[in-house]
């Protein structure tokens, strides 16, 4: 690919779907936000969008929470009460057509922890691609009843090595195109990828260089929930990625607070969101005209 890309984008990722100072953070930063469809859970009522959800007062993406449910057992939610999740609660208020700048298909991660032998992490490939298929059907009757600004859902790429991600990826245009898609999409997401190493069989490199070589030159990646020094060793692969999120900066905030003996509170963790964004916009402005991206440094 030509490396002429804007940056990454820095997803902001909330630990919940209300409206609060933390959000304000957000918009006063003009940053985008990831959200997970896990805090829009609630055991006696499902998927259920607040009145005061954040998503509509600012451009948000959908994480289908996959890593957490998996943890948990299980998703709580059906793909049909997820499509009708993004459906209805995506547009409460009417104050938008469609309020997600995207919305993650239900995927089923390869972690080690998640998946401890190989025939699990080929079982969980296979759910990933027919969940997608699924899902794409949920969506279609959606438009049929009247729904035609509900876009198609991200498709996930999931595995634990190249040879896993580009199988997926081939299923995942095989049911696009059963479903009258003309394959994949400008923009896919690579999940299992949170605590990866970046060198090795199985690296996250490694499996950015497989995705390289066997996809469409059109296709972009989010990278879900990567840090540490990721994006300052893509290279030439830094064209690869459209954007990448993380909740480093809350999980820092939390580890200070403790170290510090004081009470981590909303404005303590507003602020750590705030000086995180900003050291990683600095990392990324720096480096832009180098060879290399160097974005994001270890937590802090």
């Amino acid at each position: 690919m030509t490396p002429n890309h804007p940056n990454p984008r820095i997803l902001i990722g909330l630990p919940y779907s209300t409206r609060g100072e933390l959000l304000n953070q957000t918009q006063s930063l003009m940053a985008p936000i990831l959200i997970s469809a896990g805090s829009c859970y609630r055991a006696k009522r499902g998927l259920q969008a607040p009145g005061d959800a954040a998503w509509m007062a600012y451009s948000a993406s959908l994480d289908s929470a996959g890593f957490t449910a998996m943890l948990q057992g299980g998703y709580r939610w059906s793909v049909d009460e997820y499509v009708d999740f993004i459906v209805q609660g995506g547009t409460a208020g009417g104050t938008r057509p469609f309020a997600w700048r995207w919305w993650s298909a239900m995927d089923y991660c390869c972690e080690q922890e998640i998946a401890a032998d190989r025939a699990e992490v080929e079982r969980r490939i296979d759910a990933t691609i027919a969940s997608l298929g699924e899902t794409l059907a949920c969506v279609d009757q959606w438009r049929d009843e009247g729904a035609a600004g509900l876009p198609d859902p991200l498709p996930i790429l999931q595995g634990r090595n190249v040879a896993d991600y580009v199988r997926c990826a081939a299923g995942l245009e095989r049911e696009l195109c059963a479903a009258g898609r003309d394959g994949l999409p400008a923009l896919v997401g690579v999940g299992s990828v949170c605590r990866r190493q970046l060198h090795g069989p199985e690296g996250l490199l490694t499996v950015l260089r497989g995705l390289d070589a066997a996809l469409p030159s059109h296709v972009r990646l989010h990278l879900f929930g990567v840090k540490g020094d990721v994006l300052g060793n893509l290279g030439s692969l830094r064209a690869r990625v459209e954007s990448v999120d993380s909740m480093a900066w809350d999980f820092a905030a939390r580890m200070d607070a403790r170290k510090a003996g004081v009470s981590c509170t909303v404005e303590l963790r507003a602020q750590a969101m705030r000086d995180w964004y900003h050291r990683q916009v600095s990392r990324m402005n720096a480096s832009a005209a180098g060879p290399q991206l160097a974005l994001f440094g270890a937590p802090s």
